[in-house]
This record gives structure tokens, C-alpha cells and sequence, in this order.
């Protein structure tokens, strides 16, 4: 996972879709 991703928020929801 990118924790750099401006999605960092969802990883706590799905940590599978946070690649975008």
C-alpha cells in the first residue's frame, strides 16, 4: 500500500483499494 496516497484516508476502509 502507498501510504503517500491521497487516499490514505481510505485504507482504514479498504486497505485492498488504496492504490489509486
Amino acid at each position: 500500500m502507498d501510504f503517500r496516497s491521497p487516499r490514505v484516508d481510505g485504507f482504514q476502509l479498504s486497505p485492498s483499494l488504496t492504490f489509486f
